[in-house]
């Protein structure tokens, strides 16, 4: 199990590791930085990402990053691309619950504000 989590809010949200490295590739793919890049490898090889404990910039952008590969790979499961992980079929609920973890505890309901 892989986890998304605001240590500072107290709540984390978990996910099979496969639907994590989905997602994480689909966000490194829209990052120009370097550095958040390493950052979303890191987070791959530990399981999880800990928002409160990046930098502002860092956290917006790795935000960001994140809730758009969600995002992506909803769209992606549901026009029938194949993915290189399998997925069970109930994950457009939890991409959903994913997507609203991050708007309440990062973006406030604006996924360009996480």
């Amino acid at each position: 199990m892989a986890a998304l989590g605001s240590g500072s809010a107290g709540t984390a949200i978990t996910m099979r590791n496969a639907v994590f490295r989905l997602v994480l590739a689909r966000a490194a793919a829209t990052l120009d930085n370097p550095s958040d890049r390493d950052e979303l490898a890191m987070a791959e090889a530990f399981g999880g990402i800990a928002f409160d404990q990046l930098e502002p910039g860092q956290r917006q952008r790795i935000g960001t990053a994140v809730r758009d590969g969600l995002l992506r790979l909803g769209r992606d499961v549901s026009a029938g691309v194949g993915l290189d992980e399998p997925v069970y079929r109930d994950i457009q609920a939890k991409l959903a619950e994913l997507a609203a973890f991050l708007d309440a505890h990062l973006g406030q309901g604006d996924p360009r504000s996480v």
